[in-house]
């Protein structure tokens, strides 16, 4: 299992990961936290060879930083 995969469901069993589905505007929200101070950074870069999913199909990214860790909230929209 790779490490994100683990700290997510770590994560899960503690309360810490939350999923919004509105279907009202049809948003999708996800938001992460606790993430290693840095983690959203290597999360949203990309490159001509590899870009980023997360910023190819995120309408908003938000990132909340205190001195020990990072949550970031990520919202989609449909595409259409």
């Amino acid at each position: 299992m790779g490490a994100l995969a683990h700290h997510a469901l770590r994560a899960a069993s503690e309360g810490r990961i939350s999923f919004a589905l509105l279907a009202d505007d049809s948003r999708f929200e996800v938001k992460l936290a606790p993430l290693r101070t840095g983690s959203s950074g290597a999360l949203r870069t990309s490159s001509r060879r590899r870009p980023s999913a997360l910023r190819t199909f995120s309408e908003e990214i938000a990132v909340d930083a205190s001195k020990d860790h990072e949550s970031i909230h990520v919202v989609m929209l449909p595409r259409g």
